[in-house]
């Protein structure tokens, strides 16, 4: 679950995103929230692989860039007249979007965190086919840190070119109405241009690639319509029931021991579970799956679907110690990512 919403953060699909509720305008405020170069540092989803020190040095870069490109154009410009500053504003703006797309794209590695994407349907196929839990997340830990390597490099690269920058801006004999051109390219870059792009790259993703029949492709398939069960809008729909069928097989204590207790449970602030969503009863036809039996349509005339809904359970088969230790092994690494302390394999076997 965690694994897709990360993949889904990167991915940014333009439909599905936690805390929405399938409109297009409830996915688009959730996209800038995560993208903006600003206000993402502070409102971004902390599931994000991109964190929030990598978000600064994003901004940071943004802000060198836009320093350099308009100290260059506004020298090469011909004489100083009313339009040369605007015409410098208008070019540095545009030149600023494809830097920052391209710029964002290498230092989270969007590409290759995609391959990573945790598919539930795996986890539960025969042991000669077993889903490795533990290599996912090796290969995921690998892609971060080619992205912090990234980071790292580009981050050097505008530092250089800010120190340039101002040495060539303090030995030029014309630079006069630099500064306006700086400010005003920033201000129009964070409070228009950037929404903007968003507004209408999401506009068209919501229109052309559907991203609405590919989130109900991946996560319909766990739901039930022909007994009335809604197909879900977002992520958090999803989280909602997964969160509920894992206690029911497993208890509260054993989601709390991998997730935090009380208001600090990161699997809810991930999805935006919160006191408006968390009230989620599973439905008749889950729990007559968690108990071993088949459920029946609603009534006479309901549709029936060519298949039955995979079940989200664990294995039937006792779980052997590799078993074990691979499941402890995959508890202790989602608790690195929160931030929360590793449990031993004692309190681990405790909790379960």
């Amino acid at each position: 679950m965690i694994y897709s919403l990360q993949a889904m953060l990167v991915e940014q699909p333009g439909y599905g995103l936690p805390g929405t509720n399938g409109s297009y305008w409830s996915n688009y405020i959730a996209r800038l929230r995560n993208e903006h170069s600003v206000f993402s540092i502070w409102t971004a989803n902390m599931a994000s692989p991109f964190e929030h020190h990598e978000r600064a040095i994003f901004l940071f870069c943004c802000l060198s860039y836009v320093f350099f490109i308009t100290l260059v154009l506004n020298t090469i410009a011909i004489k100083d007249d009313v339009g040369k500053s605007f015409v410098v504003v208008i070019l540095s703006t545009s030149l600023i979007v494809p830097f920052k797309k391209l710029v964002r794209s290498l230092m989270e590695c969007g590409f290759l965190f995609k391959q990573t994407e945790y598919k539930p349907e795996k986890v539960h196929e025969s042991n000669a086919t077993k889903y490795n839990m533990n290599s996912e997340y090796q290969k995921q830990t690998c892609v971060n840190c080619l992205g912090s390597c990234c980071t790292c490099c580009i981050g050097v690269g505008a530092l250089t070119m800010l120190i340039i920058g101002l040495i060539w801006a303090t030995t030029q004999d014309r630079y006069d109405g630099f500064l306006g051109s700086w400010v005003a390219t920033q201000f129009l870059t964070v409070t228009i241009s950037e929404p903007a792009t968003e507004f209408v790259t999401g506009l068209i993703i919501w229109k052309y690639f559907d991203p609405k029949g590919k989130f109900e492709k991946i996560w319909g398939k766990y739901y039930r319509p022909d007994l009335g069960e809604p197909i879900p809008h977002s992520l958090t729909d999803v989280g909602l029931k997964a969160k509920a069928i894992y206690i029911k097989q497993n208890g509260e204590r054993a989601f709390a021991m991998k997730y935090g207790f009380g208001t600090n449970i990161q699997y809810d602030k991930w999805l935006r579970i919160d006191e408006n969503n968390m009230h989620y009863t599973l439905p008749q036809h889950e729990l007559e799956k968690l108990h071993g039996s088949t459920p029946q349509p609603a009534g006479p005339g309901t549709p029936m679907m060519a298949s039955p809904a995979p079940v989200m359970q664990v294995h039937p088969m006792p779980p052997s110690d590799a078993d074990k230790q691979a499941a402890f092994q995959e508890i202790n690494n989602l608790r690195t990512q929160a931030n929360l302390k590793p449990l031993t394999f004692q309190e681990w076997s405790v909790a379960v």
